[in-house]
């Protein structure tokens, strides 16, 4: 596990452990000499699932990312700077925001739109509804 911790590509693409609970057993390889391994490149602690059917997917403990977005694309992103995007608790919200819209009327009628409190990106083609969304929230 040395070894690997000093590869710069193994610390470039490892984006998690798992199990790496044991804190500290003198006599043994432990999550403690694992980051002092690893220092700065420690990646992101996961847990497998071993649910026995659908519904018990989620019970036990819980992690939050900070994305809008449920891809893979975003869980890896996630990773990738785990300090930030993961977290243990569901992250505080210290200001206000507005959480959605919904139009009555004229183009964008019936539909409902969405917002996170962090960063949102409005995109589309020319005439699309970009601008009502903007006006409409402003």
């Amino acid at each position: 596990m040395g070894e690997l911790a000093a590869e710069p590509l193994i610390q470039k693409y490892a984006l998690g452990f798992q199990k790496v609970r044991t804190h500290d057993k003198p006599d043994v390889v432990c999550r403690n000499k694992v980051k002092n391994w690893w220092r700065a490149h420690y990646p992101a602690e996961v847990e497998g699932s071993d649910a026995k059917a659908i519904g018990d997917i989620g019970k036990d403990k819980k992690v939050y990312l900070k994305h809008g977005d449920l891809g893979f694309d975003a869980v890896k992103f996630a990773l990738t700077d785990h300090n930030f995007h993961v977290s243990l608790d569901v992250p505080p919200i210290g200001h206000t925001h507005v959480n959605a819209i919904r139009f009555e009327g004229g183009l964008l009628d019936g539909k409902r739109v969405t917002f996170s409190p962090h960063l949102n990106c409005l995109i589309g083609i020319q005439g699309s509804g970009k601008s009502s969304i903007l006006e409409s929230v402003r």
